[in-house]
């Protein structure tokens, strides 16, 4: 029998991680079998919020960023808890039914993909939803809040580049697993077609997110466009559409 798994990431937002969990409790963790909480070195009470909750958590000892926290738990949910589908969800996003994460995979597989990503964080992709070969469910902009993998996906594409600080990396991710054939073609976005109804982004999410106030903000993601263009030899093509 299939094994799917749960990663919530969160740093230095108690509040939001505490809403995240009340949602998840509430919707049977969307028909995830395995749960994993991945805090990125907080310096809030996330640490003891943790410790009071029945649930494995990995909390780290540095801040490393949103690459590594997520390489943390696709390692752990594939090659510890031996899971065959993941999702890894930041901790602005609310579920908001009881098979969410099934309905995802169903609806993967149906389509053969391995890898999809929830759409509406931010304002990006609001109202832009689109069929891809008048099939498939797709939005114009990647965006990397709550995303779905297979394990057969990651085994073959690897896991995401620590080398991006907080920039880029869920794009860069996303580009190499399409470059493989694991998903839709870049720029075309596949996410459930009511995802709407499975999941939302908690009120100014945005707004009170904790990476683009950091003031190296902009500087990294200059250094993380160059970096992109230094290991595949060129920046992401332009939108064929």
């Amino acid at each position: 029998m299939e094994k799917i798994g749960l990663a919530i990431i969160t740093y230095n937002r108690l509040d939001y991680l505490k809403r995240c969990i009340e949602s998840l409790e509430k919707n049977n963790f969307g028909g995830a079998d395995k749960i994993v909480i991945i805090d990125d070195c907080s310096t809030d009470d996330t640490e003891d919020y943790l410790n009071e909750l029945p649930y494995m958590s990995i909390t780290k000892e540095e801040n490393k960023g949103v690459a590594h926290s997520k390489n943390n738990a696709l390692f752990y949910l594939i090659n510890i808890e031996k899971c065959d589908h993941v999702f890894i969800m930041e901790d602005d996003i609310i579920m908001k039914h009881p098979d969410t994460c099934k309905l995802y995979i169903d609806y993967a597989k149906q389509h053969n993909l391995h890898h999809m990503n929830f759409a509406l964080h931010g304002p990006l992709n609001k109202g832009k939803k689109f069929l891809y070969q008048h099939t498939i469910s797709v939005y114009p902009d990647c965006v990397g809040a709550f995303s779905y993998y297979t394990k057969e996906c990651i085994e073959n594409v690897g896991y995401f580049d620590e080398h991006f600080h907080n920039v880029w990396e869920h794009v860069e991710h996303t580009w190499r697993i399409a470059q493989m054939g694991y998903t839709t073609p870049f720029w075309y976005f596949a996410d459930h077609p009511l995802s709407d109804k499975l999941l939302e982004e908690q009120p100014n999410a945005i707004e009170n997110g904790v990476i683009r106030p950091q003031p190296n903000w902009a500087y990294d993601m200059k250094a993380g466009k160059a970096y992109f263009i230094q290991k595949h030899s060129h920046w992401l093509p332009p939108r064929p559409y």
